[in-house]
């Protein structure tokens, strides 16, 4: 997987909250990265096994007049490898930057 940027940062914001399911528009807001350029890497990192997805039950949804999220979740091989990805760059000054929290 190309390691750029904005993979570190969604990676780094999803390690931060791993036990919580994401939507994709809450990871762009969040994390400032282009859903153009977020929603492709999702997949990839689904692909990976690194995170799972669905999508959240109809009913919730049309409760709150909108339409259903894919809610993604990071697996145990996903936390694994991100930790481990997040430690190899930790050092790299391309990518070093500040810790995420949640809701930056």
């Amino acid at each position: 997987m190309r390691v750029t940027n904005s993979l570190v940062t969604v990676v780094a914001w999803l390690v931060a909250d791993a036990d919580s399911e994401h939507w994709g528009y809450e990871i762009t807001e969040s994390t400032g990265v282009n859903p153009g350029a977020l929603y492709p890497m999702l997949q990839r990192l689904v692909d990976e096994g690194w995170l799972t997805s669905r999508w959240e039950d109809a009913t919730a949804a049309r409760a709150e007049a909108r339409p259903p999220r894919r809610l993604y979740s990071v697996t145990d091989v996903g936390m694994t490898s991100m930790g481990a990805l997040l430690r190899t760059l930790e050092n790299k000054r391309k990518f070093n930057r500040p810790a995420l929290g949640m809701g930056s």
